[in-house]
Parts: structure tokens; sequence; C-alpha cells
């Protein structure tokens, strides 16, 4: 309707290329410079994923911001999408339907992939826009923060005993002052947390609410998960988050990802 008339060349060569070898490739990169149209390539094929194999399609974006502009432009194209973002307890049930049934793509952020209870669980093809951006939002999914104002804080340095310097413990629960450095953050050696991992156990287990269940998700690899500390909190996540045992990430057939800065490493 309003959108663009005709694809560039590098576009064409892109799809060409994916319907001719990448069909059914369980994971996909496609790497196309800022600017160059790559969201236009993931919304073509997420269509045609979508109307061809009858699949529900899901695109997703480290933003909600981002997630509005790939609607606009989804509509721009004559695409059929619906915006899935926030909490699920405010999605319009009717966009929702159409996604379901396979009427239009859901246009959504990676938090709602990417958490304790996903409801957009039964895709068939994800697509992940700005790829390149996704770590910190993916690791969230597992981080855990025990705030300061919590009895856990304090008890965390209680089970790590001698493993960390009593100096440093003082600096952290001391109350305001010229000698209190909001900006200080320490890694716990990893050698340390394993140790004490059983009296860390002990404490963690006491949480409440939502940390307690991020807590569970963590608790049979937590020996070796990443401790950072501040005068606010224990930020506690995996070095690497285990997204191969998240089934809304491996239940889709095809994974899609759409980055501007891959470089030859594939990283």
């Amino acid at each position: 309707p309003s959108g663009v008339g005709a694809l560039w060349s590098h576009q064409a060569d892109q799809l060409r290329t994916y319907a001719k070898d990448h069909r059914d490739t369980p994971d996909v990169t496609l790497e196309l410079p800022t600017g160059s149209g790559k969201t236009l390539v993931g919304l073509l094929i997420s269509d045609w994923r979508r109307q061809t194999l009858g699949q529900r399609v899901v695109y997703a974006c480290p933003t909600k911001q981002l997630a509005r502009q790939v609607l606009e432009k989804a509509n721009a194209q004559g695409i059929p999408a619906v915006l899935l973002i926030g909490s699920h307890w405010d999605w319009d049930q009717a966009q929702l339907a159409r996604y379901t049934r396979g009427d239009a793509v859901a246009v959504t952020t990676y938090s709602a992939i990417f958490n304790l209870n996903s409801h957009l669980a039964d895709a068939q093809t994800l697509v992940f826009d700005d790829a390149h951006a996704a770590e910190g939002f993916v690791a969230e999914a597992w981080a855990l923060s025990v705030h300061c104002e919590t009895d856990e804080y304090g008890q965390l340095f209680d089970a790590l005993g001698d493993s960390v310097e009593r100096s440093f413990v003082a600096r952290m629960v001391a109350p305001a002052g010229p000698a209190a450095d909001a900006s200080e953050v320490r890694l716990i050696p990893i050698g340390a947390v394993a140790r004490h991992a059983e009296d860390i156990d002990r404490v963690l287990a006491g949480l409440k609410g939502d940390p307690m269940y991020r807590f569970k998700m963590l608790r049979e690899s937590l020996s070796s998960c990443l401790f950072y500390v501040s005068r606010r909190e224990f930020y506690i996540r995996p070095m690497i988050p285990p997204t191969f045992e998240h089934e809304p990430f491996t239940g889709p057939v095809q994974r899609l990802y759409l980055s501007a800065t891959l470089g030859d490493a594939g990283e």
C-alpha cells in the first residue's frame, strides 16, 4: 500500500538463496548492514512461511519501540501482523487469535520468548531482528537479583565466608557515606562459589516471589554461575544462557537471525 515498491538486488539475492538452500535449516542467519533493508527481508520470509507452510511465526525485537517500528513496516507492505508486547494479560485477544490461527505474524520482544512462562511457546518459526544486540535481553531471563534490602543479601556474604575479604564486605554493607562507592562491582571467583555452593543454595532457597522462580531455573548449575556483587545487589546469571534447554526457543522448526554485524568469524 505505502511501502517499498521493489527489492534491492542484495535483498532479492538473499531471498533466492534462502528459498533454494535454507527452507528447512534449523538455524539461519542473514547479515545485512544497517539501512540495507534486513527488516523487509525478515518480514517477507516470515509471511512466506506463514502462507506457504501454514506456520505460526513470531518476529522478535530487542525493544518495544523497535517492535512498533516493525509493525509499521509490515502494515506499509501489506503483510498481516499483530503487536504482542508487554504483559500477556494486556494482549488483545482478537490479535492473539489471529496469530494462533496463522492469519498474521506476531511481532513481539525478546522478553516474551525468553521468560519463565512464555505465551508464545507455540511458534513454529522464530525470527530475531538485531540478533547482535540480543545477548543481554536473553541472559536476563536466567538472571537472579538479590537486592541489598533483603536478608539474603547479607546472608550470601556469610555463606561465602573467608572467600571474600572482610574489608570488601564492610564497604558493601556500610551505611551510605564518603567511604561508600556505589559504582564498585566485583565478580566473585567461580572457585569460591563452587566451594560454598551448598551454603549459597541454602540462603537462596529462602527467596520469595519472582526471585524464587528464577532461582529454581538456576539451581542445578548454581556452582558454575557468575556472581556479581555491588552495594545494590547480588546479580547471579549463567556464563552462557542455557537457551537450548528453553522449549519456546528449541520448539520452532526454524530460527532466523537478522544482524548487521556478524563478521567473518560468525560470532
